[in-house]
């Protein structure tokens, strides 16, 4: 069987020389056996085992650990821990890469400041109790840091239609408090800090040339919660209004 020395099994295993002198160190690699000149020797047996220190390492064992490993004749049992684990890691990261493509194409279909005309289908919405618009955005909260899955979320709507108050409501499949008419809609997202910005951004919005209104429209306001997330430093809301 073919032998190594110290720096050729530090090479072989892909670990620095420094690493196998703490292994050696801390007893967690024993060489084959010592030369009369005081050479420590290796066979593929500490070379195999190097490779699997080195894989239980990226998993994140600790060395206390992998040393207690190195000692059981039979890892069936951590091998299958350890297959849940990087499942788990993989769905994770799975779900992660979703929130970030789901993020990249809402910059890209919703940049913010640039009134954009889209198509609406009919829609309905219900008021909400102001204990029901509490719940809604920690359901939203919770849904953001759980799972981080923006097709979950489910944002507080304001509607202002012309001489009635602002009405806080969630949008519903069936008929509710009040329905908005398919159609061409003004749409623009919008940075604020406050309330003022919010209401100083929504007389812009109306005033802008290219909407051509002739009266007072009615009008949607709510947080776009997927870039809220992008632009941590602000609240962004989506404006608007149906074009007649």
């Amino acid at each position: 069987m073919a032998e190594f020395t110290s720096g050729q099994l530090a090479d072989l295993g892909g670990v620095k020389k420094s690493t196998l002198r703490h292994y050696l160190d801390i007893g967690l690699v024993v060489p084959t056996r010592t030369t009369a000149a005081g050479y420590q020797l290796f066979d593929q047996h500490q070379l195999y085992q190097l490779y699997y220190i080195r894989f239980l390492r990226q998993l994140g064992y600790a060395l206390p650990k992998i040393h207690e490993l190195l000692a059981q004749t039979d890892v069936t049992a951590e091998l299958q821990n350890l297959q849940t684990r990087v499942t788990q890691q993989i769905q994770q990261l799975q779900a992660t890469q979703q929130t970030i493509t789901e993020l990249l194409d809402l910059q890209q279909k919703a940049p913010l400041n640039t009134l954009l005309f889209q198509e609406r289908p009919e829609r309905h919405f219900r008021r909400l109790s102001p204990e029901a618009v509490d719940q809604l955005e920690i359901r939203n909260a919770q849904s953001l840091g759980e799972r981080g899955q923006l097709h979950q979320l489910d944002p507080v709507i304001y509607f202002k239609a012309p001489g009635q108050a602002v009405m806080t409501g969630q949008q519903t499949e069936r008929a509710g408090d009040w329905t908005l008419p398919a159609g061409t809609y003004a749409v623009k997202q919008i940075a604020v800090a406050d309330a003022d910005d919010i209401s100083q951004a929504v007389t812009v919005f109306l005033q802008d040339p290219l909407l051509q209104l002739a009266q007072q429209p009615d009008l949607l306001i709510y947080e776009n919660l997927g870039l809220s997330l992008v632009y941590s430093q602000e609240v962004i809301y989506t404006l608007e209004v149906r074009l007649r």
